[in-house]
């Protein structure tokens, strides 16, 4: 995209780079939006729904994965994936423990487009990443009014 003279879209203001709740190594992360059904947040904490996508953020600063985060989910939610997995590690030898876990559990809270996430189950990277629950994109909301009968927005 750069070499064609398109700027990648920075992350916006709600995705801080100033300080955050912190979070330990192992703590397990878990976060809906209000309107999510428990039984959306729990089927996604079992692993039922199965990650279209992955970004792996190890080794990478807070700066550069801030932005890798937004771009990350704004990319999959125009292909129209639900559920995404990032995995941020557990931050277990940093200096800060859990530094970026920290911010990837403050930025995924206040970004327009999750709904939810969870700590991903132990085959996934466990406490070290979360899966993503993405709201629909206008052409899967669309597609559901049609399957069940519904109108669909003007």
């Amino acid at each position: 995209l750069a070499a064609m003279g398109v700027k990648k879209a920075e992350a916006p203001d709600y995705m801080t780079l100033g300080e955050v709740p912190p979070v330990e190594p192992r703590d397990f992360l878990a976060w809906r939006r209000e309107g999510v059904q428990e039984l959306v947040a729990d089927r996604l904490r079992k692993g039922s729904y199965v990650p279209k996508d992955s970004l792996d953020l190890h080794g990478e600063r807070v700066k550069k994965s801030r932005d890798m985060v937004h771009e990350f989910l704004v990319e999959c939610h125009a292909k129209g994936h639900r559920c995404v997995r990032i995995v941020h590690g557990r931050g277990e030898k940093g200096e800060v423990k859990a530094r970026l876990k920290s911010y990837v559990n403050a930025w995924l809270t206040g970004h327009p487009l999750v709904n939810a996430f969870v700590s991903a189950t132990r085959e996934h990277g466990g406490t070290g990443a979360v899966f993503v629950l993405l709201k629909k994109s206008k052409e899967a909301r669309d597609l559901t009014r049609e399957q069940h009968g519904g109108k669909a927005e003007e």
